[in-house]
């Protein structure tokens, strides 16, 4: 699969697969036009443009369960705005921790000043929040969730299209 899939990177190709979603009870056809992977800390992702959709998706490579088909494609991959964006998330250690746990944790971090800048794409924050603990569902202690997001009210309205595109695609 990996192989198809970079030639299809590769050479502008649509593939016609087999996908098994979380929205669906049963595997459908999807016609992808596949132009990055990524990995998101626990499983690999093709980014990809989905033709039933019409719009960019994350898809995971242990859902596509065969290549049917491929076909030239003219989608372009610098329209996908969502993979061509970088949004900086700046973290620190959870206020509400003891000071000797926020240097740990700062330790931990390589932080800076009590801060560290994470650099990611924007179609790639859902999974890098999550990632990092940092979902926007609250945690109940300071030690369950140790570091928090300063600049939260930039970044989580970026996630409201991408996490629909994403749970369509991919589910939960």
């Amino acid at each position: 699969l990996l192989r198809r899939v970079l030639h299809a990177i590769r050479g502008r190709r649509a593939l016609t697969v087999e996908y098994q979603s979380m929205s669906r009870p049963e595997p459908g056809q999807r016609t992808l036009s596949p132009h990055a992977i990524a990995y998101d800390g626990f499983r690999w992702h093709m980014r990809a443009f989905c033709h039933e959709h019409e719009d960019f998706r994350d898809f995971v490579f242990a859902r596509v369960l065969t290549v049917i088909g491929e076909a030239a494609s003219n989608i372009e991959p610098a329209s996908d705005g969502a993979w061509h964006t970088s949004v900086q998330l700046v973290i620190a250690p959870h206020p509400q921790l003891p000071e000797g746990q926020k240097r740990v944790i700062e330790i931990d971090y390589g932080m800076k000043d009590g801060r560290l800048i994470v650099h990611a794409r924007r179609a790639l924050l859902f999974y890098l929040l999550k990632h990092l603990g940092l979902d926007p569902k609250p945690r109940t202690t300071p030690q369950a969730k140790q570091v928090v997001l300063l600049n939260e009210g930039e970044i989580i309205p970026l996630l409201a299209g991408e996490e629909s595109s994403r749970q369509a695609a991919t589910g939960p």
